[in-house]
């Protein structure tokens, strides 16, 4: 008698929900600046609900600048002494105004060299190219070569603060000027100060013009402040046409405003009747809140200067959703010399209180102007939205499924959570997500991000990113202090809060980010510490720490890989430990110039993801994630590695090592990865990254890769397994970048040695160097399948004798073909076949699942469909699910879709249940089977298209069942058109455009062998429901299932599953040469098994757990159905 042990299946051991809670922002048409350019959608379709509002951001803001013009601005720029020596050391005192107009002494111009002190009465200055004197515009002889002055002044620090904020802002801005003197029309003047001048305001100016009249400033005379500002809030407040508009003065002045003036009436709070035009400082007004500019400056704040009426587009001043109209000030003060009372009279007459800065010198001056117009708001953003999105789930447990991992995302700060959920383990709900008493999922626990570290690889050098050898060229950032006090402490979310790092390099130039964004008010929001996570997976791995898996991992869009390590703390039982970038990884440029790095600082803009014209969301690291143990061989140590794919971010592929020891270490004692002390990480974490360069042939790696043990050498067509065994990475080609000159091929599988390491079973810790001669990482080989360009799914390679190596792939492609790739040969012999030739309108975008009948017979099973580029939302053409028959010990049929060895079957559907009640396959006949999905359809009641049902997740396979996530989209477009008399672009109406987007997901059950509905005696099927249902109605856009079993999570899981694929886990031991492989049992569940497949879905439910039954090992009906099987 021949005693069958129970089957071990091997569920996943890690459940990763991104059941996603996010905030949805606008979106427009796409633009092509370089680093945005993507072949993809800029969103997964699933968050593309959106409503889309052009409102007051269309209408630009007021800016009236008001500026000190008097005698106090010829000053030392730095040092505030008057004394300011030209090369000859003359005196030039108040003939000396600014670099731009280059003001000389006319003693100088004979060449005499004479040094005199020349009063102001006989100056001249340059205006653009001519030299005026002002008593005569005759130019006198003398050289112009010495006419600089030697020392800055602070009317030439302010005139260049208030260039770079004009070349900043531009025309985002209407631009009004005011100063105190006028002197800005001395050159329409003959040279003269003409005091009728004085109070002419400019006003609608473009940012040239405005450059051009503040370049013409020169000092003169006092500071009348107080009078100054009503004459420029009084225009200001005619340049008032738009009810959303805001409006500011900007007030810049270096001493005390207290004289200068021509004589003002007396009873006039806050003047003197006399020349004095404002507080004087030692008299009653010194610097006193309410007094001064604070008088009027908070009055125009805080009242309402349009009451009744409608603005110059009809609309009313009175609109509820912009119901005040009024001035801010915002104030300026410049220079060491300022009083007291001068400071008091600044900082009171800002409103709001926050808007007063100072400065001391003119490198401060230009920093305090660029934070000041930082305040000024171009646009106001769209409200957000909040709805839920997804990503595969999966669970970590010791010997019982313990915590479900999910991520939040929320894109209106473009960020994500990891969080967790935990599971029941006892009573009738053990194996169930853990629920309190209203059936809602218990709160989750979050993970902690107190320990970041940055590793930055950029292709040729890795350091941390916070360390002495950072680049910032590998960042795009132009200077070295933006990099440090911008860039860096923001991407690493410092002990700063982002309005804290804006403020440190608002007056720095030059500037790569124009305005850092604000993610959260706190520097230790949780919601702060994440870029967003889309679609890329989490995993789990590490021997058990604390009754779970000691890592997690997951990839994020701000470039970077996050490893969570365990902790000691149930209610936070992970923290981040460590950040990989990939920086030097390519996106749409044959050379390092648009790379990841290159592109980070696009994510740190000010609206960034909420135009995308402008400012789209973009996608840096969202591709797949693999985690592999080295085989157990012969006593020899194991290392923990990863496979990364860039995903929709970008061309290539990485490996890590993660933790475990030191495969070549024969003492058995040292640690290798992150397990190893932190000061060995550069050297011991990364391993290799794919080729950089013009050479780069991959696409974008959306696929995921796959790990597993190839035999190099084969014997009379079997494998040689004492030696020439290596382990490999298998990654397919991925999509073509959008740039036509990057270097791009037909579908390809790309393989290559993930250690360079020997893994037969003659290694041992004496047998001395295992290096197999080739480098970690080093480029096998790859094989094409020929034909047009385009891009290989993700393979899915099978062990089909149980030795340990693997023999096949499956993989489609985006044509709608599937192949299958052989690996039964030396390398010099490996091949693919062609087994089903599809239709470009139906692309295989995910991997293949298989179930092994036995033997060398299996079956391949598959979805069509693809949602990652944008016409996929609307894309109406039918889908498949299709199962094909393939015997390996022959070359595959090419089946077409037509081909009649192809069984079509049906199902029927209520809003709940899917049936398959009637049988078409007759395997005498048949080789293949088909389930066509629900076409794309267009409701005639209210205009809503419903794309057609697609299938992008690969299969999950319980014995003979093949679980299968669809989706629908569902989309709605509305639109309101402007009112007449309203101008796109520049108006406070409303233009709304409405893309509603919703959908749902079936969760498909198929018996693999013939394609119609499973039933308990042959499969798995949902608990609970009819033996004919083929599907569920999840009633949410959701995530592939992932199926475990409660009851057995096993930390170091092998890769190789019950149907001979593979997945992560630990490499599979190899069997000693001479010696069969045994492959386990796929028919039957142990008696103990608690069988569930989980989703994560759009709804703020986030995660949803369906549990499974299925015939037992030892079942009557098992007994039955095969004598050869013992009950147990």
């Amino acid at each position: 008698m021949t005693h069958h042990s129970v089957v071990k299946y091997h569920f996943r051991p890690l459940m990763i929900a991104s059941a996603v809670g996010f905030i949805c922002q606008n979106t427009l048409a796409q633009s092509t600046p370089s680093i945005n350019d993507t072949p993809f959608a800029n969103r997964p379709l699933h968050l593309q609900s959106e409503s889309k509002t052009t409102s007051a951001g269309g209408v630009k803001p007021n800016v009236m600048l008001f500026l000190d013009d008097s005698g106090s601005m010829l000053e030392n720029a730095n040092t505030g002494s008057y004394r300011i020596p030209d090369l000859w050391n003359t005196y030039l005192g108040n003939c000396t105004y600014n670099q731009n107009n280059l003001l000389i002494s006319r003693n100088l111009l004979p060449g005499n060299g004479q040094q005199t002190n020349p009063s102001m009465g006989r100056c001249l200055y340059y205006y653009n190219a001519d030299i005026i004197y002002y008593r005569n515009k005759g130019l006198p002889p003398g050289p112009k070569s010495f006419l600089r002055p030697a020392a800055q002044v602070r009317m030439d620090a302010n005139i260049n603060a208030i260039n770079e904020v004009l070349t900043k802002t531009g025309d985002s801005v209407n631009w009004h000027l005011l100063t105190l003197w006028g002197s800005e029309f001395r050159h329409l003047n003959g040279g003269f100060y003409k005091f009728d001048n004085i109070g002419t305001a400019s006003v609608g100016l473009s940012a040239e013009k405005a450059r051009k009249l503040v370049n013409n400033m020169s000092p003169i005379a006092g500071t009348p402040a107080t009078e100054r500002y009503l004459k420029a809030a009084n225009v200001l407040d005619h340049q008032i046409k738009y009810r959303c508009q805001k409006n500011y003065i900007v007030f810049m002045s270096d001493g005390e405003a207290n004289g200068g003036g021509f004589p003002w009436p007396g009873g006039v709070y806050g003047t003197q009747p006399q020349w004095w035009s404002q507080h004087d400082s030692s008299g009653p007004n010194s610097g006193d809140p309410g007094k001064g500019v604070s008088v009027f400056s908070s009055k125009l704040y805080n009242m309402d200067m349009r009451v009744g009426g409608t603005d110059v587009e009809g609309g009313s001043w009175d609109d509820p959703k912009y119901p005040k109209q009024n001035i801010e000030t915002i104030t300026i003060g410049y220079g060491n010399g300022l009083t007291p009372q001068g400071r008091n009279y600044l900082k009171n007459a800002a409103q709001p209180s926050e808007g007063a800065y100072f400065a001391n010198n003119a490198s401060e001056l230009a920093d305090a102007f660029l934070k000041a117009l930082a305040k000024v708001q171009t646009q106001t953003p769209a409200e957000a939205k909040e709805t839920s999105s997804i990503s595969t789930p999966s669970v970590t447990g010791s010997s019982v499924a313990d915590l479900a991992a999910f991520l939040t995302l929320d894109t209106g700060k473009w960020s994500s959570e990891l969080k967790f959920y935990k599971f029941s383990t006892s009573g009738p709900t053990a194996g169930e997500l853990l629920r309190d008493g209203q059936n809602n999922l218990a709160p989750p626990v979050p993970a902690i991000y107190a320990d970041r570290r940055v590793l930055v690889n950029n292709g040729t050098q890795k350091y941390w990113l916070n360390g002495s050898d950072a680049k910032k060229e590998d960042f795009a950032i132009l200077s070295d202090k933006e990099f440090k006090d911008g860039f860096v402490p923001w991407l690493m979310r410092s002990n700063k809060t982002d309005e804290q790092i804006e403020l440190d390099v608002a007056g720095v130039t030059p500037r790569t980010v124009k305005k850092y964004r604000k993610r959260s008010a706190q520097a230790d929001d949780p919601s702060r510490q994440m870029g967003d996570v889309l679609d890329a997976p989490t995993i789990a791995l590490g021997k058990d720490q604390d009754n779970r898996q000691e890592f997690v991992i997951t990839a994020a869009n701000d470039g970077m890989l996050y490893v969570f390590q365990s902790t000691r703390d149930p209610a936070r039982p992970y923290g981040l430990k460590l950040n990989y970038l990939p920086a030097g990884m390519q996106r749409e440029s044959a050379d390092d110039s648009i790379t990841v790095g290159k592109a980070i600082h696009a994510i740190a803009e000010e609206g960034y993801g909420k135009d995308n014209v402008n400012y789209p969301h973009l996608y840096l690291h969202n591709g797949g994630l693999t985690w592999g143990l080295t085989a157990k061989t012969n006593g020899l140590n194991q290392q923990y590695v990863v496979l990364a794919t860039m995903g929709q971010g970008g061309r290539g592929a990485y490996g890590l090592t993660i933790g475990g020891k030191k495969r070549l270490d024969r003492n058995g004692n040292t640690p290798a990865g992150m397990n190893a002390p932190e000061s060995d990480w550069l050297d011991e974490v990364p391993l290799w990254e794919t080729k950089k360069g013009d050479k780069n042939t991959l696409g974008y790696t959306v696929s995921k890769g796959t790990l597993a043990q190839v035999a190099t050498r084969w014997n009379n067509g079997e494998a040689v397994r004492n030696a020439g065994v290596h382990y490999y990475a298998f990654v397919a080609n991925g999509y073509k970048a959008k740039n036509a000159a990057v270097s791009y091929e037909s579908p390809t599988l790309y393989i290559y040695d993930m250690l360079g390491q020997e893994f037969g079973t003659d290694t041992t810790k004496t047998s001395g160097d295992i290096s197999n001669g080739n480098q970690p990482g080093q480029f096998i080989k790859k094989i094409s399948v020929g034909g047009a360009e385009g891009a290989l799914s993700s393979p899915t390679v099978v062990d089909v004798d149980f030795d340990g190596v693997i023999d096949i792939a499956y993989a489609g492609d985006q044509f709608g073909n599937l192949y299958r790739f052989d690996f039964r040969s030396a390398p010099s012999g490996w091949k693919v076949n062609k087994m089903y030739t599809g239709i470009p309108t139906q692309p295989i975008t995910s991997a293949p699942a298989v179930y092994r009948k036995d033997g060398n017979k299996y079956v391949v099973i598959f979805g069509t469909g693809s949602d990652i580029f944008e016409d996929d939302r609307k894309d109406m053409n039918q889908q498949m699910i299709m199962g094909i028959h393939d015997d390996l010990t022959q070359d595959p049929v090419n089946l077409l879709p037509n081909d009649s060895r192809i069984a079509q079957q049906a199902f029927t559907s209520d809003n709940k249940i899917r049936k398959i009640e009637v049988n078409n396959f007759d395997p005498k006949t048949h080789s293949a089977w088909r389930i066509n999905l629900e076409p794309g359809a267009i409701s005639t009641s209210d205009g809503r298209t419903v794309a057609s049902e697609k299938v992008v997740s690969k299969p999950q396979m319980l014995l003979s069942t093949a679980y299968i996530t669809s989706r629908i989209y569902e989309y709605k477009e509305t639109a309101t058109a402007l009112p007449s008399g309203a101008t796109k672009g520049n108006t406070c109406f409303e233009e709304n455009s409405k893309v509603e987007t919703g959908g749902t997901s079936w969760l498909m059950s198929i018996d693999v062998r013939t394609g119609t509905a499973p039933t308990y005696s042959s499969g798995t099927v949902f608990k609970g429901e009819a033996e004919n249902t083929a599907g569920k109605n999840l009633n949410s856009i959701s995530s592939q299932g992932a199926i475990i079993d409660a009851n057995k999570v096993a930390p170091d899981i092998e890769a190789r599953l019950p149907n001979g694929d593979h997945e992560d886990g630990v490499a599979s031991p190899l069997t000693p040469p001479g010696e069969k492989g045994t492959p386990p049992r796929n028919d039957c569940l142990a008696k103990d098994a608690k069988p569930n497949i989980v989703v994560a879905n759009d709804s703020k439910t986030a995660l949803q757990d369906n549990p499974l039954d299925g015939k037992r090992c030892g079942d009557p009906s098992l007994f039955r159905a095969s004598e050869r099987e013992i009950q147990l």
